[in-house]
């Protein structure tokens, strides 16, 4: 990565961060239902809190929406990535695609716009493992539905099929490469790390390679796990009457 792409990069971090911290849950709750559900129930800005308190059809509608805000922030990272001066050197093309996204799960735990006091960002992952491979998140949300009916614990399904993945990411077979290398010539013969291709419209050379792809994963299945483990420390407050306000 040169000091365009450094530049591009940190310029894709900063909106990243921006639209990590629009909290939907929050948003929903008290323009749709006038509720603040920083207060009823888990007291989390979050789908599971929603899916409680306003009902399923809700909390489904959080998953998407968190899921697709990294969505969204890795697609405006390769349009930023295209941006060049023709006649100069300035070029954005290495522009990573995929710290930017880590940093949008960073905003959705502590977003700027509501007092740094944001979700656990496990929808957000959800969206990530599917930019990343597909199969990640096969295995991800496979692995939730296994370990759930059996425990009926969210949180605790989710941390460990977010470990289980976390460790499973360094198989280099599953992203249909043969090594793990910080080669970035590696992965262009990957199919199913498929957002990496987009680097090919950039036409400057520059891949992400699987080592920073997989750091990345680590670091956002990390941060989910320290703000999810900090948040079942602080105790939670049972209001009276809040269990279900559809």
């Amino acid at each position: 990565m040169n000091g365009y792409g450094i530049l591009g990069t940190i310029i894709a971090v900063i909106i990243g961060y921006l639209l990590g911290s629009i909290n939907f849950s929050i948003l929903i709750a008290k323009y749709f239902h006038k509720v603040d559900i920083q207060k009823v129930n888990t007291g989390n800005p979050g789908a599971t809190n929603i899916t409680i308190t306003l009902g399923k059809k809700w909390g489904l509608l959080v998953v998407f929406l968190d899921g697709i805000k990294t969505i969204i922030v890795m697609f405006i990272t390769f349009g930023i990535s295209c941006i060049a001066i023709p006649g100069t050197s300035f070029n954005l093309g290495q522009t990573s695609y995929y710290i930017p996204a880590v940093v949008t799960i960073l905003g959705h735990c502590f977003p700027i716009y509501h007092r740094f006091k944001g979700g656990k960002g496990v929808a957000c992952f959800l969206g990530f493992l599917l930019m990343i491979n597909p199969f990640y998140f096969i295995i991800c949300v496979g692995l939730w539905w296994i370990i759930y009916p059996i425990t009926k614990r969210v949180t605790f399904s989710s941390g460990l099929s977010m470990l289980t993945i976390a460790l499973v990411c360094w198989l280099p077979w599953i992203s249909m490469i043969t090594t793990v290398s910080g080669d970035y010539h590696v992965m262009m013969t990957s199919k199913v790390v498929w957002f990496n291709h987009f680097h090919q419209y950039n036409d400057i050379g520059y891949w992400d390679n699987f080592i920073l792809i997989n750091v990345c994963l680590d670091l956002a299945a990390l941060l989910i796990g320290i703000v999810t483990y900090a948040k079942s420390k602080v105790k939670q407050k049972q209001l009276p009457n809040s269990s279900n306000i559809k």
